[in-house]
């Protein structure tokens, strides 16, 4: 989990993060920004890990309103995990990335950069003459530690 905090320096994507709020007519109030600062700093959280985190200092209909608005205006996102899922900052927010989630622990991994990768998905949806506005890839298997518990 990385420690940065981008409201600290007022980042680029926390700039843009104010002025979606003000062009959408929402203010930036405590919470909104404990939250952004929450899921900048962390793996894709579940709702339930973003209450546990931040009740102390915001209750959880705001937690849920929040995170009802930062979908709305695409500054979060969710990430499937069979059916349930966990929340992330946007492409817009954070650089592109994909998944992988353990089978056994259900931690989600945060998986390097590959070009080769998004050029065969570039060029798949180019051949099949469709418009990508976004993708999404998950990898499931069993993690470093549950590989060992299997062993």
């Amino acid at each position: 989990m990385s420690q940065f905090c981008y409201s600290c320096d007022m980042s680029p994507e926390y700039k843009k993060f104010i002025a979606v709020l003000k062009a959408s007519n929402n203010s930036l109030t405590a919470a909104r920004r404990e939250l952004f600062n929450l899921l900048s700093t962390s793996e894709p959280l579940t709702i339930n890990e973003i209450i546990t985190t931040l009740e102390s200092t915001i209750d959880r209909a705001s937690i849920y309103r929040n995170v009802s608005l930062f979908e709305e205006l695409n500054i979060s996102k969710r990430l499937s995990i069979g059916w349930k899922y966990k929340i992330e900052l946007s492409d817009e927010y954070s650089h592109h990335h994909h998944h992988f989630t353990c089978n056994d622990c259900l931690q989600t991994m945060v998986l390097g950069d590959d070009p080769i990768l998004e050029q065969n998905i570039n060029s798949l949806i180019k051949n099949e003459g469709l418009t990508m506005t976004e993708h999404q890839l998950e990898i499931r298997g069993l993690c470093k530690s549950c590989q060992l518990n299997h062993a």
